[in-house]
């Protein structure tokens, strides 16, 4: 009974995680831009401290990776690393926040993912600026940091993490040499049922397709749909010759006899049509469902997978 209870806690986790990425990502624009009553750039030469909200995890962990946590006033409900973010003020769930509770915040900035245009336009008009991100590559997230980083002046913390993205992707690249094929690659997002019936897969749009390019691999499925809801049949006629499987959880993952369990879950597709055996990674963890500074992490995991034969 504890074990279903836990099962459905992460399906409901993950469902709900998709449809925040989804949502934000699917009308996503790879740059960020600031804007304000009068719709400028504004370049900033020093340090500041504007007071800010954020309406994503991502650019919650963003600024805190930044050295700026303390200027936060405000986050959304998803919003729970680092651990001080979860007793920041709460404006609501990212996909509805509460615009009245963002005024009487009265943030310098309020910075907002695609898919929250509207919102951004009503608060420019009461004078709040704003800076829309995007998040569904690796070049939008590394943007996103940089444009984060301007409004408080941490250039040195945003060129730091920009370098270790850029010394994992050069790793990357030298290992390469080492496999003769490119894999092709499917991300499990979210599942539901206990066994593995039915899942959503990611497609283009999100950033993991862009982190399996990036990792040494092709993403399998090639389809123009986000979030493609994919049955056993299909995972077989696509055929991928690894399974990335991202179950959240809480920050620290799952203990080992639990991830077994999800290892299990898969028990029946883990053979290929020509009789190989299908490699199966659960990655298990919050910080793999969110488009921000740990994306470093994930697309180390990735590659170790991706590029062992």
């Amino acid at each position: 009974m504890e074990s279903k209870k836990k099962l459905r806690a992460i399906a409901a986790f993950a469902i709900c995680m998709i449809c925040i990425i989804v949502w934000l990502l699917i009308k996503s624009k790879d740059e960020s831009v600031i804007t304000g009553p009068d719709t400028e750039r504004h370049v900033r030469t020093e340090f500041l401290r504007p007071s800010v909200i954020s309406l994503s995890p991502a650019f919650t962990e963003s600024v805190y990776m930044l050295g700026a946590g303390s200027n936060l006033v405000g986050v959304t409900d998803s919003c729970k690393f680092p651990q001080e973010a979860s007793s920041i003020c709460s404006v609501g769930p990212a996909m509805r926040p509460d615009i009245k509770k963002i005024l009487d915040l009265a943030p310098d900035y309020v910075i907002a993912g695609a898919g929250q245009e509207t919102l951004c336009a009503e608060l420019r008009k009461k004078n709040i600026k704003t800076l829309l991100c995007g998040s569904s590559s690796l070049d939008a997230i590394c943007t996103a940091i940089w444009n984060i980083a301007d409004i408080f002046g941490a250039y040195d913390k945003a060129e730091m993490w920009i370098s270790n993205l850029d010394l994992s992707l050069k790793t990357i690249n030298l290992r390469r040499n080492e496999i003769q094929t490119v894999p092709r690659v499917l991300v499990c997002v979210a599942r539901e049922k206990k066994k593995v019936e039915k899942a959503f897969f990611s497609g283009p749009g999100l950033f993991y397709s862009d982190v399996i390019s990036a990792a040494g691999g092709t993403n399998a499925y090639t389809g123009d749909i986000v979030c493609p809801e994919l049955d056993k049949s299909k995972i077989c006629e696509i055929d991928p010759d690894i399974i990335f499987d991202i179950i959240p959880g809480d920050e620290n993952g799952f203990a080992t006899e639990e991830i077994k369990t999800f290892y299990d879950q898969w028990s029946d597709l883990k053979i290929r049509k020509n009789g190989s055996e299908r490699k199966i990674k659960i990655i298990s963890g919050s910080w793999a469902a969110v488009p921000g500074p740990r994306v470093i992490r994930l697309l180390d995991s990735f590659a170790d997978t991706i590029l062992t034969q």
